[in-house]
């Protein structure tokens, strides 16, 4: 005992007279790691991963001071820093520039290498992969639509979760009507109609009677619903944005409740869609035999479909075709839930039956969730592109969709996620990558098929996912290879 505290003495002692050098340490070591973000991008934005899912942190040891990246990026998207210990990627000046949402380029991948320093120097540099997707998020409105169920399922796949952010599920989409003069919708039969438009109240249809106009702001849920936004012109560039729609039992019609005209290119955007439909009841419930449409939004194979919601539909989310120009076709960031809650009805979240050639279909970042039955009874099909009515179809890109069936016993509520047709007419040079899918009961997530003497060329089908087993989907797929 004495001898130990003699010892202690002259430790103590010592210490006293001479400080000790600091002890050695390591140079801080980062992982290798995917992290995710959005664009548009700004200056300064952290690439932060799915909401809190994937937050967009490198994981490092020994307290890194400093970072930087050494390789990759050679177009200075990104700058690396440590803010709270955490080693991040943030978006640079140029890459607000680069970065800027633009729909022909949907995901960015960059891959770089970064290392770590501090005051014992700089560690080994770590792979680290930045995709940026374009997943529509800073374009949306706050006060649109958000699912409270979509949400909860998609907590519940966890890590195996689309890491992008989920049209409205994430962020909002659809109406909002703080986005309008004075914070309100109007009544179309009783406001006065914006220049380039006409509404027939007595037939409820609003109809665009210029180029570019612009149709907008007006709550289409009043006086019986069931409102028609069409117009048979050839009036180009028309606009259609902030609307809810609310299907009645007075009105009725058999086209697309929104509808982009024949021969015009047009924009429908921010529309709240509700097809009247209970999908609690599904195709058990009772419908005015004369209310029917053939869809909540129509098309003529042109134009662009983004931030909307179609939800509750008696028949299609989606349905284009006719004798329209023959594409650029672009249906992005919209949420479609439930359609074809009526009997004998089959239930597609997008369906085609073109009468002419259409190039250049491109359906991303949207959901597809059907949680109740069908009006058919065996589950229709989620995303469907098919060359049938009388025309081709080339170069359709099937990608970051989210797609989930429900499940009820003893039924089916989706048979497949994805499906290409050629049924009388081609399909080529598809292109299906990174959809991520919670297929339920169905038969599986993607199907091509072709009657016999009719083609279906695939170019490419790469990364799609299966939530529920949480592994990519592979195997074949027509003539193609999953992988």
């Amino acid at each position: 005992m004495k001898t130990r505290l003699v010892i202690a003495a002259w430790a103590m002692a010592l210490t006293a007279a001479a400080p000790i050098a600091a002890q050695p340490q390591h140079t801080p070591r980062l992982s290798s790691v995917t992290i995710y973000g959005s664009t548009p991008a700004k200056a300064g934005d952290i690439v932060h991963g799915a909401g809190t899912i994937l937050p967009g942190i490198i994981p490092s040891t020994n307290a890194p001071t400093a970072c930087m990246i050494t390789a990759g990026d050679s177009a200075q998207n990104f700058a690396c820093q440590v803010r709270g210990g955490n080693v991040e990627i943030a978006v640079t000046s140029v890459g607000q520039s680069n970065l800027n949402g633009d729909l022909t380029s949907s995901v960015v991948t960059e891959v770089l290498t970064v290392a770590a320093s501090n005051t014992s120097g700089t560690g080994p540099g770590a792979r680290v992969v930045v995709r940026m997707y374009s997943d529509g998020y800073k374009d949306s409105q706050p006060g649109g639509y958000t699912d409270a169920t979509l949400q909860k399922r998609l907590a519940g796949y966890g890590i195996n979760r689309p890491p992008w952010l989920v049209a409205g599920a994430d962020y909002p989409i659809g109406v909002d009507p703080a986005a309008c003069p004075g914070g309100v919708l109007q009544d179309p039969a009783t406001m006065q109609p914006p220049q380039g438009v006409s509404i027939d109240i007595a037939a409820h249809i609003i109809s665009a009677t210029r180029n570019k106009a612009l149709i907008s702001c007006m709550d289409l849920s009043l006086d019986g619903g069931l409102w028609v936004i069409a117009s048979k012109s050839s009036y180009t560039d028309v606009v259609v944005e902030n609307i809810r729609l609310v299907v009645g039992a007075e009105q009725t019609s058999r086209v697309g409740l929104i509808n982009c005209p024949p021969q015009v290119a047009c924009t429908i955007r921010f529309v709240t869609a509700d097809g009247g439909g209970d999908p609690v009841l599904g195709s058990r419930q009772r419908w005015n035999a004369a209310n029917v449409y053939n869809s909540i939004f129509g098309g003529n194979n042109s134009g662009v479909f983004m931030l909307n919601v179609a939800k509750n539909s008696a028949d299609q989310n989606f349905d284009f075709g006719g004798s329209g120009p023959a594409g650029p076709l672009k249906i992005y960031y919209n949420a479609m839930v439930n359609s074809a809650l009526v009997a004998e009805i089959h239930n597609n979240c997008t369906q085609m039956y073109n009468t002419i050639d259409i190039f250049d279909v491109d359906i991303g970042y949207n959901v597809c969730y059907q949680s109740a039955l069908g009006g058919n009874l065996k589950g229709g099909e989620g995303l469907q592109v098919d060359a049938q009515g009388g025309g081709t179809i080339t170069n359709p890109i099937v990608h970051h969709n989210t797609i989930i069936a429900g499940r009820i016993p003893d039924h089916i509520t989706m048979s497949y996620g994805v499906a290409l047709h050629a049924e009388g007419y081609n399909l080529y040079r598809a292109v299906i990558h990174d959809n991520y899918f919670d297929m339920g009961d169905g038969y599986g997530q993607i199907v091509a098929n072709a009657n016999p003497g009719n083609i279906i060329s695939i170019s490419l089908c790469q990364d799609n996912f299966d939530m529920l087993a949480g592994h990519v989907i592979t195997g074949k797929v027509g003539t193609v290879l999953c992988h």
